[in-house]
């Protein structure tokens, strides 16, 4: 093996580690999801039927990486049934925080009926260094619960 096979591997990891999701549970941390950037969701605390909740889905730059602000940074949730509004396309001007540092987004949502209601979405953002910018589309899950009164 030479070293340009070696930094082809090396690369095509590094694009894998890029591409993998993070779902929800209790606050997570934020977690190495590449080189470039850590992604993080954070589910919800519970509420009563009828509650609004609300998940922490969060990028932060890393590795000398910046968010790109130029880029139109959104994110596209799909509700399942029993939840309001059944979808929402949040731009970055709705992100609860949106700077060089951090991405921040806290999409709410109506609990129409109780139990546990599992969401998706998608994510697409860039983080960049001086020298090369990199687009990404990350799909982000939780779930959100609620009780009946």
């Amino acid at each position: 093996m030479g070293p340009r096979y070696l930094l082809q591997l090396l690369l095509m990891l590094g694009l894998v580690a890029a591409c993998s999701t993070k779902s929800n549970g209790p606050a997570q941390p934020v977690t190495p999801s590449g080189p470039s950037f850590a992604l993080s969701v954070e589910a919800p605390p519970e509420v009563k039927v009828g509650g609004e909740s609300a998940p922490s889905i969060r990028v932060v730059p890393r590795g000398g990486y910046k968010v790109n602000m130029e880029y139109p940074t959104k994110l596209q949730v799909k509700a399942p049934a029993g939840v309001s509004p059944a979808e929402e396309t949040l731009p970055k001007a709705k992100a609860a925080r949106h700077t060089e540092g951090e991405i921040l987004f806290k999409p709410a949502f109506k609990l129409e009926s109780a139990g546990e209601h599992a969401f998706q979405g998608t994510l697409r953002f860039s983080v960049c260094t001086k020298q090369q910018c990199e687009i990404k589309s990350e799909t982000v899950k939780w779930t959100a619960k609620a009780k009946a009164e």
